[in-house]
């Protein structure tokens, strides 16, 4: 037999549609082995490079690439073919491509003899990937620095890891994708993982020098990058942050930049041609990981929580909605009645809304204001997290009601019911028409009578069934003007209004129910007549402002139904 590499190929061989006694007999997979001199696998290496470009048989040929790696075949050409692999793993159009490329790569990187010289050409040109112009490329590109950094062994990284780091922090400052700049925080996060502790205190010392940063936007764009990379070290890295005073360090350097940012007025001014909502953001991000891993260290630092309840009402809706899950998060895992954690424990927590009178108020009040929006800036997560803290907050107002008064307005104040307030201004915000902002509204009154005792929910019925009332009326009202119509109204829009009279009428028992309903119904129908009368009156008296009304009554439902057409 003649000696040289031998080259395996298994092939699945379709059935023989030889007959035998009437049945198909399908041969079994087959294995074919092809032995080749060094001379002929150069040439077979040639070809292969040339083929590698053709994206139509790249099954095949990538087969055959990836078998002559696993045989550690070396050879000058299989080199060279390596590295227009590298460029493959960006620049090929088609994903299979780009996925069968970086395998092939990774594991040629892993397991070839490398000069220290050639290894960093090579690790230079994979950072310069990460810069790729198109995001397909560079996501690619990413998943394949994640990859080599939880590979390569521990020598191999702590050499080249700056290498790895701070390309990777200047592609996430840079990058607009946000798909690219969750992969660039998860390449950095493994970075992390697998640094010793002397490396892992030099990268610390980076994020301070940059979190200190100011001035240009780009100088803005690197302390924004900073402040989220100090989250993803405390979530990567808990250990390193318990020694010495770094989380400390880490809330009061966040809470001096969310301070400096708190006198927001007009944001849609300040956020022309900058991103400081941005820094913002990742400030409460690092902020809420730091409560999730040391939650006596975030929970203490009550002025911090001031700020949180102020970025309610910042004017971007990533920020309200961070900031909402914050609050959210930390006062889900305590009793509201008690004030003691859940769970079973006796341990009475100090919450800041305890140390600091009046933020109880104005949490429910910010939260008000976050849901009171139109119905194309709805966030979902924003009032999933707004049912629950106010769910909270109504419990805990019931019990300390004293909270939502500052000390020095306690006297003056007290006789105010802030309970009563908060019914008010909901059912003021579900009179407004909105179908997400009504049902915002409607489903926070359900989390009322279904979590809440029915004392809290009985004295207010009025309050929730008006608008509740006005809904299902419109509702009627719209479906008579358009009874004729071909297209019928669905009936899904007062589900919830009549799922939610049954509920109050359940929790605070029929007779109260059907006394509320009562007052409710009487109420708008005095209304409806004393708005007719004074449309009769206008008529004698100001017919003209009349006939001006009723022509652009007449405008509007021509508008309406050529929409609807």
């Amino acid at each position: 037999m003649t000696k040289g590499k031998r080259i395996f190929s298994k092939h699945n061989i379709p059935r023989n549609r030889q007959q035998n006694n009437g049945n198909f007999r399908a041969i079994p997979n087959v294995r074919f082995f092809f032995f080749l001199t060094d001379s002929q696998m150069n040439v077979l290496i040639s070809l292969l490079q040339i083929s590698v470009s053709d994206s139509e048989h790249h099954n095949t040929t990538f087969g055959l690439v990836k078998e002559i790696v696993s045989m550690r075949f070396l050879s000058p050409e299989l080199y060279d073919m390596m590295d227009q692999i590298l460029r493959l793993t960006v620049q090929s159009q088609k994903d299979p491509v780009r996925q069968l490329s970086s395998k092939i790569f990774i594991q040629f990187l892993l397991e070839y003899p490398l000069e220290n010289n050639k290894l960093q050409t090579l690790l230079k040109q994979i950072m310069e990937n990460v810069k790729y112009e198109y995001e397909d490329g560079r996501c690619t590109a990413i998943k394949l620095v994640h990859t080599l950094i939880q590979r390569f062994p521990s020598a191999v990284l702590e050499e080249y890891i700056q290498l790895f780091f701070l390309p990777l922090v200047l592609q996430l400052v840079n990058d607009n994708s946000k798909k690219c700049r969750d992969m660039l925080t998860s390449a950095i996060a493994a970075v992390f993982k697998q640094a010793n502790v002397n490396h892992i205190s030099g990268l610390y010392d980076y994020l301070l020098r940059w979190f200190a940063t100011d001035g240009t936007n780009q100088a803005l764009a690197l302390k924004s990058a900073s402040s989220q990379l100090f989250g993803v070290l405390v979530e990567s890295r808990p250990e390193f942050i318990k020694r010495g005073s770094k989380g400390s360090e880490i809330v009061s350097m966040l809470h001096a930049v969310l301070e400096a940012e708190s006198s927001f007025k007009n944001m849609e001014v300040s956020l022309i041609g900058n991103n400081r909502w941005e820094l913002v953001y990742n400030c409460l991000s690092s902020f809420e990981k730091v409560l999730l891993e040391f939650p006596n260290l975030a929970i203490k630092n009550y002025e911090f929580w001031i700020l949180v309840v102020k970025f309610l009402v910042y004017d971007h809706p990533w920020v309200q909605q961070i900031s909402s899950r914050i609050i959210s998060t930390h006062l889900m895992a305590i009793n509201p009645t008690t004030m003691k954690l859940l769970g079973g424990s006796d341990k009475t927590v100090m919450v800041f809304i305890s140390k600091c009178r009046g933020s109880l108020f104005e949490i429910v009040r910010n939260i008000c204001y976050q849901i009171n929006v139109d119905d194309d800036q709805f966030n979902e997560e924003i009032a999933t997290a707004a049912t629950k803290t106010l769910t909270w907050c109504i419990q805990a107002m019931q019990h300390y009601p004293n909270l939502c008064f500052s000390d020095k307005n306690y006297v003056a104040e007290k006789e105010k019911s802030p309970i009563q307030w908060l019914y008010n201004r909901l059912s003021n915000i579900a009179k407004e028409r909105g179908f997400q902002r009504r049902n915002t509204v409607f489903k926070q009154f359900a989390a009322f009578a279904t979590a809440c005792d029915s004392k809290l929910v009985e004295p207010y019925l009025e309050l929730i069934i008006t608008p509740i009332y006005r809904s299902i009326s419109e509702y009627e009202s719209k479906k008579g003007q358009q009874r004729f119509h071909k297209s019928p109204i669905s009936s899904f829009s007062i589900d919830l209004e009549k799922d939610l009279l049954s509920i109050l009428e359940n929790t605070c028992g029929t007779e109260s129910y059907i006394n509320a309903y009562a007052k409710v119904q009487t109420l708008f129908k005095k209304k409806r007549e004393k708005r007719k009368s004074e449309l009769a009156v206008e008529m004698v008296n100001d017919p003209q402002s009349a006939s001006l009304r009723k022509k652009r009554k007449t405008i509007k439902e021509k508008k309406r139904k050529k929409c609807q057409r």
